[in-house]
């Protein structure tokens, strides 16, 4: 599949969201498709102040790949999943472990508003033919 057709069946999915209050709430395609977003995404995911969702993770294996986005924060500098900044051996290993929606689901189990195992809503995740 060409990149124009991933993109396309991606288009209608939230790849990530925020956990606190901000402007922007979700994230598209096109911030997946802009690096310097991507890459704000992705710290907040590691520090937990937003989660990627199943579609997210698979959109960004398929149309990235987590080897060469690894690649890219870890040259970058800046990425640290600990005091440091991160190999990127260690980025890849952190972001094939990502689980989905960990964050929220979390909190909303802990607040009683959803019953562990709950399925996500479809916008969530990737489509079935991509």
């Amino acid at each position: 599949m060409c990149d124009q057709e991933l993109v396309a069946k991606f288009q209608s999915k939230i790849l990530g969201i925020r956990n606190y209050k901000s402007n922007k709430k979700q994230f598209f395609v096109d911030d997946f498709l802009d690096m310097e977003v991507l890459t704000r995404f992705l710290t907040e995911v590691s520090n937990c102040e937003s989660d990627i969702t199943s579609a997210g993770k698979a959109f960004l294996d398929r149309y990235h790949g987590f080897e060469d986005v690894a690649a890219e924060l870890a040259r970058q500098g800046g990425f640290a999943l600990t005091t440091r900044p991160s190999t990127p051996e260690e980025i890849l290993d952190w972001l094939k472990d990502l689980q989905p929606m960990q964050t929220i689901t979390f909190i909303e189990e802990a607040r009683g508003n959803i019953e562990p195992g709950a399925r996500l809503k479809t916008d969530l995740l990737p489509p079935e033919d991509a």
